[in-house]
């Protein structure tokens, strides 16, 4: 197990991008942000993280699961705490998004995207991602089948072709969606409020 390491937490720092730019310029700064916040901060996803001496952690994290695996890829011996909240974790907003990016992948790619790559554009779990993923096909709006890894290959459904499941099966799915999106919820919450040393403490 490494030293503590140094927090410095500007969780309620009501100027956090000043904060952010003064970070970068004591020394090699990873900045950890996801969703809609990487068109807007210079940083990296989670699946893109250097190992430096300083991680910023910009939007809060999804889960204990990814914020442990993030410290582990940079090891660093200092973390500043901002903790901003996406905005990604009502249905709807959560649901339009992955819509959106689903839609880019049959454009771009295929249909060839990655549980990683959705996870970090939406900033959630791979697990809510996959959820809103089996939403949306249990809709008819696309067609989904398992990849190599993390890899899913999605198919645009026509219109005329779309076959939804049964509406009670759709509440099924959505009901859990929603349930894994709640719990995302409540963990950033408790991101913004928790002792720094607790949310960070030793890897």
């Amino acid at each position: 197990m490494r030293a503590a390491i140094e927090v410095r937490d500007y969780r309620r720092d009501t100027l956090p991008r000043r904060i952010l730019e003064e970070a970068r310029v004591e020394g090699k700064l990873a900045v950890w942000r996801e969703g809609l916040a990487a068109a807007e901060i210079p940083g990296h996803d989670r699946t893109a993280l250097p190992a430096v001496d300083a991680l910023a952690i910009w939007t809060a994290p999804p889960g204990p699961g990814e914020l442990r695996a993030a410290l582990a890829e940079v090891a660093p011996v200092r973390v500043y705490l901002f903790g901003r909240d996406p905005g990604l974790d009502r249905p709807e907003m959560f649901t339009r998004r992955l819509a959106g990016l689903a839609k880019h992948a049959l454009s771009a790619n295929g249909g060839r995207t990655t549980l990683s790559s959705l996870a970090a554009a939406t900033a959630q779990r791979e697990a809510t991602v996959l959820a809103g993923l089996e939403w949306l096909a249990a809709r008819g709006d696309i067609r989904m089948a398992p990849g190599e890894g993390d890899e899913v290959c999605l198919e645009a459904v026509q219109s005329v072709e779309r076959e939804p499941l049964a509406e009670a099966e759709i509440a099924r799915v959505r009901a859990r969606l929603e349930a894994l999106l709640a719990e995302t919820a409540a963990y950033r919450a408790f991101f913004r409020s928790a002792d720094p040393d607790t949310l960070v403490g030793h890897i």
